[in-house]
């Protein structure tokens, strides 16, 4: 038996309850008319997805885990009520409005231009508040100018409260160029990725 199924009374509710696809525990309430109390599911899930095809030059780190010039991510896919993507064009900004843990999946291509000598990698990372999140930072190496298609991507567990605002942005020691690439291919690529899914409510 699951773990979970000691809370339901009813074989019928549990099996309710197993059909939907995406749903947060919250309070226990009657949810039908026998008058016990069960696990309330709701369609509550927060997710959003925002990206960029824009050649976009971020400005470089200044110290150790300080937050470079941030990504701007003028697409948006889809976004839910609980995260707030409506500055993420103008500065890069993605507010979280529901508290709990987030999976954040992050993605770039790009390349630093011009090409250092010794060869250096160029870093994203994801910040919370304006503090890098640990375990977000993520690299590629430009190994020459022709080399403009460099990606990176990660995926990350995050904590967030109401209010939070989360960015992705240059944590390298030089300037890094965001860019879609156009040779060879007939779609427009992504330049930046900022996907966004609530997995515990709290």
């Amino acid at each position: 038996m699951n773990r979970d199924d000691d809370h339901y009374d009813d074989d019928s509710c549990r099996d309710k309850h197993r059909r939907r696809k995406c749903w947060i525990e919250l309070e226990c309430e009657p949810c039908h008319d026998d008058g016990h109390q069960h696990k309330k599911c709701a369609s509550l899930c927060e997710f959003a997805e925002v990206f960029s095809n824009a050649t976009q030059t971020l400005a470089p780190s200044m110290g150790a885990n300080q937050k470079g010039q941030v990504v701007l991510l003028e697409n948006l896919v889809t976004a839910s009520a609980g995260i707030d993507t409506t500055q993420a064009a103008a500065n890069g900004k993605v507010i979280v409005n529901k508290k709990g843990w987030y999976d954040v999946s992050l993605g770039a291509c790009g390349s630093l231009n011009p090409v250092a000598s010794p060869l250096a990698v160029w870093t994203l990372s994801l910040f919370k508040n304006g503090v890098i999140v640990p375990g977000s930072t993520f690299a590629n190496m430009t190994l020459s100018p022709e080399q403009k298609a460099n990606e990176i991507a990660t995926n990350v567990l995050v904590h967030c409260g109401v209010g939070d605002v989360l960015e992705l942005a240059n944590t390298s020691t030089a300037p890094i160029v965001l860019t879609s690439p156009v040779l060879g291919t007939n779609a427009a690529a992504n330049s930046a990725l900022l996907k966004i899914l609530l997995i515990k409510a709290e």
